[in-house]
C-alpha cells in the first residue's frame, strides 16, 4: 500500500483491482525519499512499537497484523522488477544509490515508448511482487494487550498500516492513510493505532408477492470513481438462507448500495415473460434510484429488506467482423482468450451510470476465416434489460509497437421493447497516434513534454483503455514530434500537461486545423490525422487559504480548480492540490479561463470530475477569473467531511 508522490498526472486514481501498478511510478514521497542508507546487518537500526485499540470502546485489539510500508528500497526486489521490464524490451539500469523520482520517471517513459501496458496482468503481477517486498520486511502482530513491536528497523520514513478481519483503521483501505513513522538509528518510535469495528447490514429478500427467496446473492457496493465516472465496487457478498434472510458482515465506514440478484448460472423459468433481475434496496433496478446505506462503524443495521423486481429482458445478436490477424505468440498471463477467441461485453453508454466491474463480460465466440483477410462469427447475448449501451468485443493481436496485445471494437445499441438483430461489431488493428508539440510557436526544446491519449466515455472504465491512458510518451525536443503506439479504436482526448513547468500551459489541441481540446477525437481502424499540441508561456497562479466553518485553517484539504460548465468534460483543465498545515494552497500552470474553486476536507478520488457529485456543491464554489500571467487570490471555506 504505497502512498507516494506521483510527479505527473497520467497516473491517476484507478480501480482497487489495479492499484498495485502504481507501485513503481508512485514510489517517491516523504515516505520514500529517505537518505540513502546502506542496508547491511551492521547498520544502526531503530524500532517501531505501539498499541492497537478499538476506537469506539478504547479496548486493546489482539491479533492485528501491523506492517511498515516504504523505507529504503530492497535492491534485490528492484533489480527483479527491472529484469522483468528488460524482457519487454525496456532496459533501465538500477542507480548506484537510493532511486529517486527521476529514475522511476525514466522507467515509465521507457515503458511507454515500447508500448508496454501497465494494465497487462503480467506487469501488474511484477508490480505486486515489488510492492509486497516493501511491505514484508517489518511485520508484527498485536498481543492480548494490543501491543506490537518491530525491532531492528532500517532507518527511513514509513507508513504504519494495519490488517484485521472485522476492524478497519490506519492503512487498512485505499482511502485510509497509514500513520507515519520516521525511524532514526537508535530511536524507538511509538504509535497508537485506533481501529473501527466493521458493521453488519441485515434484512430479507422477497418477491413482489411477499414470498421470501432463499439462495439469492446479496452484495453491498461502494461507489468509487475512475476519472469521475462512477464504478460499483463489491464490498461484501453473502447468500440468503432458507428463510430469505441475509447478513453482510465486516463492512468498513462508508456509503453503500445493497443489491440482490440471481446467483451466477441460476436461471429459473420466466413468469409471464419476465425474469427476476438485479434489484437495489429497497425495490429498484435503477442504481441511481437506490437508497444508500451509511455506515459509521460498528453498527448492526437491520431491516434492509429488498423486494426483487421482475422485468422482461431481450436478446442482442449479430456478427463480429475482425480485420486483425490471429497472433502466433502465446497469450499474456491472465488474458483468458485464445488467438481466435472474441470476448463480448456490455456496459452503460452513459458513463455517469455506475457499472459493476465484475459483471460486464457476456461470453466468448470462436472466429473463423471469412475471406479478404478477415475473421468473423455470429454472436448472441441474452438477458439484456432496456437501456442504452456500448456493446463491444475484444480480440488478441500482435502489434509490432507492443501495447496490451488486445484490440477492441464497439458499437452503441439501444434496447427498448424487442430483441436486436443484425448488430455489427467491427474490430480493427491498433494504430499509432502521431503529432507534434509547439511552445510559443517553436519546438519545446528543454521543456520536457509528455503526451498521452486518454479514453473518453464508457471506455474509461475498461482496463485496456486505462492502460493506453497510462502510456505517456516524450515529445522530441528538437522538432516536437511524438508517437503514441498501439492505440485501439475508440474516442480519446490528448493530455499534455503532465509535468510541465509551472509557467507553461496547454493552450489548445488541434487536428486538421480544428480544435479537439474539449471534444476529443475518434480512432476507427486507421491512423488519425496529425495532432498538434499548442503550449504557451505565461500561465497563471491561483492561491489562497482554506478555513473551516469556525475560521480555523483546514490542513490536508483537497482544493480543486473546476472549469466552466461547457468545458467540464475536458479533464486537462482541472487542477488539484492539497493545503498545508496552515491551510494555504497554490495552484500553478493555470490556463486563462473562468473557474470555480472548491475545497473539501475529504473527497473520494476523482469524484470532482463527476457532474452528479459536483452538483451537490454547486453553491460552494468560489468564482475566479484567470488571465494570462496573473496571480489570483481566493479565500475559501472548506466543505466539511460528511459524518459517518
Amino acid at each position: 500500500m504505497l502512498r507516494c508522490f506521483v510527479g505527473h498526472s497520467e497516473i491517476r486514481s484507478l480501480t482497487r483491482t489495479t492499484v498495485v501498478i502504481l507501485a513503481l511510478s508512485a514510489f517517491l514521497s516523504e515516505a520514500c525519499t529517505a537518505t540513502a542508507i546502506a542496508q547491511t546487518p551492521e547498520s544502526p537500526r531503530g524500532s517501531v512499537q505501539g498499541t492497537v485499540l478499538n476506537q469506539k470502546s478504547g479496548q486493546p485489539l489482539s491479533g492485528v497484523t501491523v506492517r511498515l510500508a516504504g523505507g529504503p528500497v530492497d535492491r534485490g526486489a528492484l533489480q527483479k522488477l527491472l529484469d522483468f521490464f528488460a524482457t519487454r524490451g525496456v532496459n533501465v539500469t538500477a542507480p548506484a544509490g537510493e532511486p529517486n523520482d527521476a529514475f522511476f520517471q525514466s522507467v515509465i517513459d521507457a515503458a511507454a515508448g515500447k508500448g508496454v501496458s501497465l494494465m497487462n496482468p503480467e506487469v501488474q503481477n511484477a508490480f505486486g511482487a515489488f510492492e509486497q517486498s516493501l511491505q514484508s520486511k517489518f511485520v508484527s502482530v498485536s498481543d492480548g494487550a494490543g501491543h506490537f513491536s518491530m525491532p531492528n528497523v532500517v532507518p527511513g520514513n514509513y507508513d504504519v498500516i494495519t490488517e484485521s478481519k472485522g476492524h478497519f483503521g490506519p492503512g487498512s483501505g485505499p482511502d485510509s492513510p497509514g500513520v507515519h513513522a520516521s525511524v532514526k538509528a537508535g530511536d524507538a518510535v511509538s504509535v497508537q493505532l485506533p481501529m473501527i469495528p466493521g458493521a453488519v447490514i441485515s434484512g430479507h429478500v422477497s418477491n413482489p408477492s411477499g414470498r421470501r427467496l432463499p439462495n439469492m446473492s446479496v452484495q453491498a457496493f461502494v461507489t468509487t470513481y475512475q476519472d469521475g465516472y462512477p464504478i460499483l465496487q463489491p464490498g461484501a457478498t453473502t447468500t440468503t438462507d432458507d428463510q430469505g434472510e441475509y447478513k453482510l458482515f465486516w463492512l468498513p465506514p462508508g456509503e453503500y448500495v445493497v443489491a440482490t440478484m440471481l446467483p451466477r448460472g441460476r436461471k429459473p423459468p420466466p413468469v409471464d415473460g419476465k425474469d427476476p433481475v438485479r434489484t437495489f434496496y429497497p425495490q429498484t433496478t435503477d442504481v441511481l434510484m437506490a437508497q444508500p446505506v451509511s455506515i459509521r462503524g460498528g453498527e448492526e443495521l437491520a431491516g434492509f429488506d429488498i423486494e426483487m423486481q421482475m422485468a422482461r429482458s431481450f436478446k442482442i445478436s449479430g456478427e463480429i467482423i475482425s480485420a486483425v490477424a490471429p497472433p502466433t505468440v502465446p497469450a499474456p498471463v491472465g488474458a483468458n482468450v485464445g488467438p481466435t477467441t472474441a470476448t463480448i461485453s456490455i456496459m452503460a453508454r452513459d458513463p455517469s451510470v455506475p457499472d459493476n466491474v465484475g459483471s460486464r463480460n457476456l461470453g466468448t465466440v470462436q472466429l473463423s476465416p471469412s475471406g479478404d483477410n478477415k475473421w468473423s462469427s455470429r454472436f448472441e447475448v441474452q438477458g439484456i434489460l432496456p437501456g442504452v449501451y456500448d456493446i463491444s468485443t475484444w480480440v488478441r493481436e500482435s502489434n509490432p509497437d507492443g501495447g496490451s496485445s488486445i484490440t477492441i471494437g464497439r458499437t452503441p445499441v439501444e434496447v427498448r421493447d424487442q430483441d436486436l438483430d443484425a448488430i455489427e461489431l467491427r474490430v480493427y488493428p491498433s494504430v499509432r497516434v502521431l503529432g507534434k508539440v509547439t511552445l510559443d510557436g517553436h519546438a519545446p526544446g528543454t521543456v520536457a513534454t509528455r503526451i498521452s491519449v486518454q479514453p473518453e466515455g464508457s471506455e474509461v472504465k475498461v482496463p485496456v483503455y486505462q492502460g493506453i491512458g497510462l502510456r505517456a510518451v516524450m515529445a522530441n525536443p528538437q522538432d516536437g514530434a511524438f508517437m503514441v503506439p498501439a492505440v485501439t479504436s475508440g474516442q480519446f482526448r490528448v493530455q499534455a500537461n503532465q509535468g510541465l513547468p509551472p509557467n507553461v500551459y496547454v493552450a489548445d489541441v488541434r487536428q486538421a486545423g480544428v480544435s479537439v481540446y474539449d471534444s476529443g477525437f475518434s480512432i476507427a481502424g486507421k491512423t488519425p490525422d496529425l495532432i498538434e499540441v499548442v503550449l504557451r508561456s505565461g500561465s497563471a497562479t491561483v492561491e489562497g487559504t482554506v478555513k473551516d466553518a469556525a475560521g480555523k485553517p483546514m490542513s490536508q484539504a483537497t482544493v480543486v480548480l473546476v472549469p466552466p460548465v461547457p468545458r467540464r468534460s475536458n479533464r486537462s483543465l482541472y487542477k488539484t492540490v492539497t493545503t498545508d498545515a496552515e491551510g494555504h494552497f497554490s495552484i500553478k500552470g493555470v490556463a486563462p479561463e473562468n473557474y470555480q474553486v472548491y475545497a473539501w476536507q475529504s473527497i473520494p478520488a476523482d469524484a470532482f470530475y463527476n457532474a452528479r457529485f459536483l452538483s451537490k456543491y454547486q453553491d460552494r464554489g468560489h468564482p475566479v477569473y484567470v488571465t494570462q500571467d496573473s496571480t489570483v487570490t481566493a479565500s475559501l471555506t472548506g466543505i466539511a467531511a460528511e459524518a459517518r
